[in-house]
């Protein structure tokens, strides 16, 4: 009896130990899976943040190439500018020599009712002596290719006279009006001046009063 009860007692304290020892392995399984778990967790939210980056960093190369897309039309669709002619008005230079011409500075009015003011220069005076000639030198130094304006007569002028303006360049007559009295029309002209040194404006008689406007000259 004593020798069957102690083998009892032994086997059923190896299956307790056998137990326990099985216990301990399943919790040290379970803190393994917990800890395995919990890694998961933690790595999730940086993946999560790496895909949001990413996204982020693929809009921002599409909209960067979108605004290079838009500015290419624009610059294309802008058309190339001419370059802007320098132009300076004759009344703005000075006269190196002249005789009974001046830049008028008030209001002057042609035979027909039109009126100029700005950049206004006056040949000939009503009354002045006729066949003495009225003319103004300028130093151009063939920098300027046309020179071009507007010529009409003063409503100083004698009824019954008509009278031819010249220009000149270096000494040859480039243009010449044709007779103009009361009863003429303002004219406008163009004329080439390149490689013009001197310009010279002209009239011989002293009956017709002309009015020269907005005569500029273009590079």
């Amino acid at each position: 009896m004593g020798a069957f009860d102690k083998k009892k007692a032994f086997g059923i304290g190896g299956i307790l130990t056998g137990v326990a020892a099985l216990i301990a392995v399943l919790a040290n399984i379970s803190e393994i899976i917990q800890l395995f778990k919990g890694n998961e967790k933690t790595e999730k939210p940086s993946t999560s943040v790496a895909v949001v980056e990413t996204v982020e960093k693929e809009e921002a190369v599409i909209e960067q190439a979108e605004v290079e897309e838009n500015y290419a039309e624009v610059v294309e669709e802008v058309p190339p500018t001419e370059p802007q002619l320098s132009v300076v008005y004759l009344d703005s230079l000075k006269v190196t020599e002249s005789s009974v011409f001046y830049n008028d500075e008030s209001e002057a009015v042609d035979t027909i009712g039109n009126k100029y003011i700005g950049h206004v220069m006056r040949i000939g005076h009503t009354g002045y002596i006729v066949d003495n000639e009225c003319y103004a030198i300028y130093y151009i130094g063939g920098k300027y290719k046309t020179l071009s304006g507007r010529i009409a007569v003063s409503d100083n002028s004698h009824g019954d006279s008509s009278e031819q303006l010249y220009i000149l360049t270096d000494d040859n007559v480039v243009y010449t009006t044709e007779e103009m009295g009361r009863i003429s029309v303002p004219i406008e002209f163009s004329v080439n001046v390149e490689n013009c040194q001197w310009l010279k404006i002209d009239k011989v008689g002293g009956d017709i009063d002309f009015i020269l406007a907005d005569w500029k000259l273009e590079e």
